[in-house]
């Protein structure tokens, strides 16, 4: 009888082992090369409407290659001489839409803050 419990408790803990091993494996694998899911993103500061099709791309296949997740878009005008995408308007329109779409090319994420300025609840207009 003290056999068969002996047995049991021995492959019970080498199972148990296994599977230990097998997480620990598993979550090296996912730190080596994480789930897009769990990739960082980074800031994209478009300054004052000074964005082309062109540095759009660049930057955002050099966030691909680096391993980032996506991006925060955010705008800011401070001290910065004013670019041909004035903000909301349609030139800015595009390169927005030229964003999401390189976006999705590319497999990144895109978050957008909302609106222009340093906080949500500053800017101009107050």
């Amino acid at each position: 009888m003290m056999t068969r419990k002996l047995i049991g408790v021995t492959v019970a803990a080498v199972m148990l082992g296994g599977m230990a091993a097998f997480a620990a494996d598993e979550l090296e694998r996912g730190f080596r090369n994480p789930p897009d899911s769990a990739k960082p993103y980074t800031s994209s500061w478009w300054m004052n409407g000074n964005v082309t099709k062109e540095g759009i791309t660049a930057d955002l296949e050099a966030m691909k290659r680096v391993g980032l997740g996506g991006f925060l878009l955010l705008q800011t005008s401070w001290h910065t001489p004013p670019g041909p995408a004035t903000f909301m308007g349609e030139k800015w329109r595009e390169m927005i839409a030229h964003a999401v779409a390189e976006a999705g090319r590319l497999g990144l994420g895109i978050g957008m803050h909302n609106c222009a300025g340093w906080s949500s609840s500053g800017g101009p207009w107050i």
